[in-house]
């Protein structure tokens, strides 16, 4: 997306679980929008997920199974976020954890490039 930048802003693990967070920034001239979509089983996430080591993590569900992140709404919905000149828009999602020895993530979204080599901060 032209003219959106994004920003990895937290790569938290704590308790077993992995928080991800990502800030959009519009930095254009023009409204842009982002859309986030979910679905309901474990193959529709392929795209939102981090990689650690020779391993996959993809984000977490509530006992419902609803998933863990900005997309809180229920399975099979989306979220989409307008984004106006000079404003910005906050995305989270919790995953597993990986090893306490693993001190490094890869994190993929489809809106933005990969964020590679990013470092993990233990709480």
């Amino acid at each position: 997306m032209e003219g959106v930048v994004g920003e990895l802003t937290e790569c938290r693990r704590s308790e077993g679980v992995l928080t991800i967070k990502v800030r959009f920034r519009n930095n254009s001239n023009k409204r842009e929008t982002l859309t986030f979509i979910h679905g309901n089983s474990d193959n529709d996430f392929p795209m939102y997920y981090v990689t650690a080591g020779n391993k996959k993590y993809f984000v977490l569900k509530d006992a419902e199974g609803t998933v863990l992140s900005i997309n809180s709404t229920g399975a099979g919905s989306g979220v989409e976020a307008h984004l106006d000149p000079g404003k910005t828009y906050l995305w989270w999602g919790k995953y597993p954890a990986p090893p306490a020895d693993v001190k490094k993530i890869n994190f993929m979204m489809p809106v933005i490039v990969p964020f590679e080599n990013v470092p993990i901060t233990d709480k």
